[in-house]
């Protein structure tokens, strides 16, 4: 009944073209800042009578509970009833910075990461921790710190503490600025979908649906620009002897 309010309330207020209204929605702490921040700028110019309230946490929100338009994730299981739109892909990658590979051959192959000082996030479902390969089952790896927090694992690798899995959206302008490389960037590394979860009633509100489309919309401009963007971002190579 509220979502039903709130979409009838989201039509009367799109006057002349101009859509008005309140969004709120929740997404985890590494798709805030860097995914979501670099939009808000677009978003403002686009859509300015549209308030906008974020909530980042590592907590799984609940739509109705939580008062939620949307929810903005990279976890979607199939159980869950709500409609789930696909905004765009988030690529993770392994890197360290070249102050912490200068005494220390780059990996070449995955199981020497054993030998590696390892920054994770989060264990997996069943506890164990593990990174994606390219090819074949996970891998098995023991960090030295673990952690739910994206950007503070950012700042670890950028401090040359270790080698780190991250997102690539956060981490693509210190691959530019050279301050981060890729490790192992042929074997360690996973493609995941960032999906919107919202409930049926609210699919029609425009509000919603300007919001949706011009995530996709920045997200796939992005991603285009980074694949146009010349090929010459670090790769950690081991010296030759």
């Amino acid at each position: 009944m509220l979502a039903s309010l709130h979409t009838i309330s989201d039509s009367v207020r799109a006057e002349a073209g101009q859509i008005r209204g309140h969004l709120r929605f929740a997404m985890p702490a590494g798709l805030g800042g860097a995914f979501i921040g670099h939009l808000l700028g677009r978003l403002q110019r686009q859509y300015p009578a549209v308030e906008i309230e974020i909530v980042v946490t590592e907590r799984r929100p609940h739509l109705v509970e939580g008062r939620f338009d949307a929810i903005v994730t990279t976890e979607a299981p199939p159980e869950l009833p709500w409609m789930r739109r696909k905004l765009g892909e988030a690529q993770f990658i392994a890197v360290a910075s070249p102050a912490y590979l200068a005494d220390r051959s780059p990996p070449a192959k995955p199981q020497d990461l054993a030998e590696h000082v390892v920054l994770s996030g989060p264990r997996g479902v069943e506890g164990l921790m593990t990174w994606p390969q390219l090819r074949g089952t996970s891998l098995p790896v023991r960090p030295w710190l673990v952690t739910n927090d994206l950007p503070l694992l950012r700042i670890t690798a950028l401090e040359g503490l270790g080698v780190a899995l991250l997102p690539m959206h956060l981490v693509f302008e210190d691959l530019a600025a050279k301050t981060l490389v890729r490790v192992l960037p042929d074997d360690i590394g996973a493609t995941v979908a960032i999906i919107a979860l919202f409930l049926p009633e609210r699919a029609k509100s425009p509000v919603l649906r300007a919001f949706l489309t011009d995530v996709a919309r920045y997200t796939a401009e992005r991603d285009a620009a980074r694949l146009a963007a010349p090929a010459k971002r670090g790769v950690a190579r081991r010296a030759a002897p």
